[in-house]
């Protein structure tokens, strides 16, 4: 057998140190024995999406990552959809508001990539439409940056933010050799997304123009096009369920499409024709889009919470064994509960600091029922903050006190910086001579959304479950504080708006309430 050149040689050892034979995650055994065999003289290279393949085996491997079930299958179902809705997206957002309302901005760079990839996966090239996904994810993501190098104006950053979302679900779902349906579906799929985006845009009796035609009445009604997507995957995923069929990989494909399609189009904002400028009037409660977005990243996360959790009784025929309850299993997590008490703490203190020169009269006086709103909020995070803090720290290991301290440090640091990056943006990205520091203050309260979520969420299980009457009356009336105070504050912000919530956010209401409500079937694989 002919020796491996020395660097060759060097690669192959590197490869079986880091993936062990033993080693089996998904396709991480098959791309190691490829990437192996090519390594040996005279064969070609591995393709850029073995590389990526590997890679991302390799740090779920290191990192110790669960391999959930039904994730990689809902990928693959969820990859060619959400290329074709991106690349759909973007030809109705070229056509409508660069072509007839003449808003012209630097965003047909990228579309011009979403269409490009959707032509070569149609045309059976896998591989080259997944380089080209990453080239227009990332081309979406650096546009913001590149427009004041240029004449034109930046796309909005909620459309390069669903246009990027939508190239990590296709980068990491598209496998090669595309089957005959996938290609099909991607083919077909995008001229009809278009068209029919495209369509209901035209048909809403916006009066066509770039003030009055912005990307905010656009996306609203897009996301119905992105909501039919989402629900007919949730429709499937519906009657496999309640026909006892595997359906956790459908489950998986509807929770992903909802991500990016929860961020698009709330109800509620609506250009009234003949207004001057073109001004928008509500004819529903105001829910911003931050708000918008936030809490349809909540939603998702409390699903595939439930879908990382949901255990099948039965699998392959064999009956499992219930798994053993550990001290603190029903909690969110050591790491990512100290990180959620960091950011409450810091977003109450940028909260606190934007908010006092309007209690001062620095600036406009701030009004009474914002300033009780935006006190109300900082004294709930704190107080909420602390009571989790007391909570956690009584089963806390004295050797992971620095830890945690660390992790409460990197919290508060993290969301004051997110808070003043809101707040910055509020502001027409100027750094000072705010004129309404109160109105900023009352923006960044926005982003308490994603801490009570996480409180919520962690106090539930141990406050609603039967064995909870078993626990200390201090941490049963912290958790039951806990639990009451992020539903109090998460209902007051989101339920008076229900009319201004998207359709796809409405969507995942509905079919969260409906697998909590709903009996248990014996399997979700």
């Amino acid at each position: 057998m002919t020796a491996r050149p020395p660097r060759l040689e060097r690669r192959y050892q590197l490869l079986l140190r880091a993936y062990p034979r033993a080693y089996r995650a998904e396709r991480g055994e098959e791309i190691v024995g490829v990437l192996l065999d090519l390594a040996r003289p005279g064969q070609s290279w591995p393709t850029p999406a073995d590389v990526a393949d590997l890679v991302g085996s390799g740090l779920r491997q290191r990192l110790r990552l669960p391999i959930v079930d039904g994730l990689a299958a809902g990928l693959r179902l969820a990859a060619p959809v959400a290329l074709a809705l991106a690349a759909g997206l973007s030809a109705c957002l070229w056509a409508w508001l660069e072509v007839v309302t003449g808003l012209h901005t630097t965003g047909p760079v990228a579309y011009a990539a979403w269409l490009a990839a959707a032509v070569a996966y149609a045309l059976g090239r896998a591989g080259a439409a997944r380089t080209l996904v990453v080239v227009a994810a990332t081309t979406a993501l650096a546009l913001p940056a590149a427009a004041p190098l240029t004449d034109l104006d930046r796309p909005p950053l909620w459309v390069t933010m669903v246009l990027a979302a939508f190239g990590v679900i296709a980068a990491a779902g598209l496998r090669a050799p595309a089957s005959a349906d996938e290609r099909l579906g991607v083919g077909a799929g995008t001229p009809i997304i278009a068209v029919c985006a495209t369509a209901l845009v035209a048909t809403a009796g916006l009066p066509p123009g770039p003030a009055t035609a912005y990307y905010q009445p656009t996306l609203a009604r897009v996301g119905l096009v992105v909501a039919v997507a989402v629900a007919v995957h949730a429709a499937i995923a519906g009657v496999r369920l309640i026909s006892g069929r595997p359906a956790r990989a459908w489950l998986w494909a509807t929770v992903l499409l909802a991500v990016p399609g929860g961020w698009l189009g709330q109800f509620g904002d609506q250009v009234a024709a003949g207004v001057p400028g073109g001004a928008a009037v509500d004819v529903a409660p105001h829910f911003g889009r931050l708000a918008q977005v936030l809490l349809a990243t909540c939603v998702v996360g409390v699903v595939i919470a439930w879908l990382v959790r949901a255990e099948s009784p039965v699998r392959a025929g064999r009956r499992q064994a219930p798994r053993r309850a550990t001290p603190g299993a029903d909690r969110a997590g050591g790491g990512a509960l100290w990180l959620t008490i960091g950011a409450a703490l810091g977003l109450a203190a940028t909260i606190a600091a934007f908010a006092l020169p309007a209690y001062l009269a620095y600036a406009t006086p701030m009004p009474l029922p914002r300033a009780g709103y935006v006190s109300a909020t900082i004294a709930l995070l704190v107080a909420t903050a602390l009571a989790r803090t007391v909570v956690d720290a009584r089963t806390l290991a004295p050797g992971r006190w620095a830890r945690a301290a660390l992790m409460v440090a990197a919290g508060a640091v993290a969301a004051a910086c997110v808070g003043w990056l809101v707040a910055v943006y509020d502001n027409k990205w100027t750094l000072t001579g705010w004129a309404h520091p109160d109105l900023t203050a009352n923006l960044v309260t926005t982003l308490a959304l994603v801490p009570f979520a996480l409180f919520a969420l962690d106090a539930a299980p141990s406050v609603l479950r039967s064995s909870a009457s078993a626990r200390p009356v201090l941490e049963r009336t912290l958790g039951l504080w806990t639990l009451l105070a992020s539903a109090a504050w998460l209902s007051y912000t989101t339920v008076p708006h229900l009319l201004s919530w998207g359709p796809v956010l409405l969507l995942l209401v509905a079919g969260l309430l409906a697998v909590t409500l709903a009996p248990r079937r014996p399997t979700v694989n």
